[in-house]
């Protein structure tokens, strides 16, 4: 396998660090951060994806003038409570709410897993979506400025168009494409290894 463009980043979640929070009731691994010298404790980035564990009840940090997007990507059900709104998430729904908000969280059937996104608002623009697959490929058009999928369940066998740059996924771990200097439509050929696979996939614009 050749190796890969530097508008092409594979991360691996067996090799990250996790940093747990300061409430104790979970612990985040950090996908990716921009601008790459920023920090969440700065306060001075522009969006951050993640994945987390989350162990036990209990509140999520603020993030005033920022926009969150999360899903669960492992566990049974997530409850979520922003002020006077209830949010209740299954594996593979997807949650929109202000980091403005005091967010709570409940765990009704034991701890779960998500990847979590935190953008500026009014300065990003972001999409996260689930994509189920039955054993078959599919190909998708990578419009995005930033783009990223991440194996929720299952592994992937990647080929991204043109120069046919192709790549693994491992379950829970992620791929970041960016827009790079070709003027053409870039395409992804995504295949599961295994018959019931989920993807989530992220798309910012900045």
């Amino acid at each position: 396998m050749k190796s890969l463009p530097p508008f092409i980043t594979l991360w691996n979640s067996f090799e990250a660090c996790s940093t747990p929070w300061k409430n104790g009731g979970g612990k985040t691994k950090e996908i990716a951060i921009f601008p790459s010298a920023s920090s969440v404790a700065e306060n001075n980035f522009l969006w951050r994806l993640s994945e987390a564990e989350i162990q036990q009840d209990g509140e999520f940090s603020s993030f005033p003038g920022f926009d969150r997007l999360l899903s669960l990507m492992e566990g049974a059900r997530l409850e979520l409570q922003h002020g006077p709104h209830r949010s209740s998430l299954a594996t593979g729904d997807i949650a929109s709410f202000s980091g403005d908000d005091l967010t709570k969280a409940s765990l009704p059937a034991g701890p779960v897993h998500d990847v979590g996104l935190i953008f500026r608002r009014g300065l990003v623009q972001a999409k996260m979506k689930e994509i189920p697959f039955l054993g078959k490929a599919r190909s998708f058009s990578l419009t995005a400025k930033t783009n990223f999928f991440i194996a929720a369940a299952g592994r992937f066998q990647l080929s991204i168009y043109p120069s046919e740059w192709n790549l693994k996924l491992e379950e829970q771990d992620a791929v970041r494409i960016d827009r790079d200097s070709n003027p053409g439509e870039r395409l992804i050929l995504i295949e599961p290894k295994e018959k019931l696979s989920r993807l989530i996939a992220v798309e910012l614009n900045y």
